[in-house]
């Protein structure tokens, strides 16, 4: 009977313990379902339809105001950012703004038509315009200068101390075409014989890459040490990659001048200065090209434009363009949305 007993208790407390084990254990979490982000499927590489026939594609743009041809932050106050509009379908100049993101305010500095902007630590921002004169503008739009006034100077280039410019002066009457390194009154300090108007300076010493003529097919980019006078000769190449296209547009350099970037119909390469092996960063196709790099003051980091092209009908092509952020080590890519 005691052993009878004793047999019932040991029962109710083992299925006393398994409900209070119950009681106490986590209630079971169900996970919802993850939702994949939809794809951008206007940046996947295609090929566009066959060129209507006889007049080709009819463009077209949403708001001509927005499409953003390049792109810099001011390195004083990282709400403003430097862009320019990429002119119009109907021939209309380039235009120079600088936008506060805050304010989501604009003010137009100057009209821009063939070479990228450059600005220094200092914020000062030098262009040249639509008459190939030169312009040096507080990125505030208080104050501009004008820097020339002879109608064929183009490019303009600080040097690495934001004291002197660099910038490409065409021929004129006895005078040859050369490159002009000037003071920031205008005098010429030193020239440097050149043929062509592209030009990248370095950050950190007084050296510029510049394209020497070779013949009437190939050109040399050349590293021109200002301080201790020398040349260089890193790569050559075709003069033109197409027919009236330069091959070596947009030069520039990283921030620690390690390495020089440029940009064609084909995409956007690197060269390393010192192995001088060539990658292609970013390949174009039909329906996407990527263009004019600009090195960020942030480490490995370079923006661009991706200019999109879309067939909307048999005979109407869209167009639209977007500034880019890319992570040279990550090789990832974000757009930056410059306007609300």
């Amino acid at each position: 009977m005691k052993l009878r007993r004793l047999t019932h208790s040991f029962i109710l407390i083992f299925f006393i313990l398994i409900a209070c084990h119950k009681k106490d254990a986590a209630p079971e979490v169900t996970t919802p379902p993850i939702t994949p982000s939809p794809t951008d499927t206007t940046t996947i590489c295609k090929n566009l339809p066959p060129t209507p026939k006889p007049f080709g594609w009819q463009d077209t743009l949403t708001d001509e105001e927005k499409n953003v041809n390049t792109f810099l932050y001011n390195p004083l106050n990282a709400d403003e950012i430097i862009y320019i509009v990429n002119g119009t379908i109907f021939g209309g100049y380039n235009k120079l703004y600088k936008y506060h993101i805050p304010s989501q305010t604009s003010v137009l500095l100057g009209y821009n038509i063939n070479y990228l902007p450059d600005i220094n630590q200092l914020g000062w921002l030098v262009y040249s315009d639509v008459n190939s004169d030169i312009w040096r503008v507080k990125i505030n739009g208080d104050t501009a200068l004008k820097f020339t006034n002879n109608q064929i100077s183009d490019n303009p280039k600080w040097d690495y101390t934001g004291k002197f410019i660099y910038f490409f002066q065409n021929a004129s009457g006895s005078i040859n075409s050369q490159i002009v390194k000037a003071d920031l009154n205008g005098f010429s300090v030193k020239v440097f014989p050149a043929d062509l108007p592209y030009i990248a300076t370095f950050n950190k010493s007084d050296k510029f890459i510049y394209l020497k003529v070779n013949n009437s097919t190939h050109v040399s980019l050349i590293l021109m040490d200002v301080e201790n006078p020398s040349e260089t000769t890193l790569i050559s190449g075709l003069r033109e990659i197409a027919p009236g296209e330069n091959n070596f547009n947009n030069l520039c350099l990283d921030n620690n001048d390690e390495n020089f970037f440029w940009s064609n119909s084909k995409g956007i390469y690197a060269c390393n200065l010192v192995t001088l092996k060539i990658d292609t960063l970013l390949k174009n196709c039909q329906n996407l090209i990527y263009t004019n790099p600009v090195v960020s003051s942030k480490p490995n980091e370079l923006y661009f434009t991706m200019h999109v092209k879309k067939a909307l009908s048999v005979y109407k092509l869209y167009h639209q363009y977007k500034p880019i952020e890319y992570n040279m080590l990550s090789k990832q890519s974000s757009e930056v949305k410059i306007f609300p």
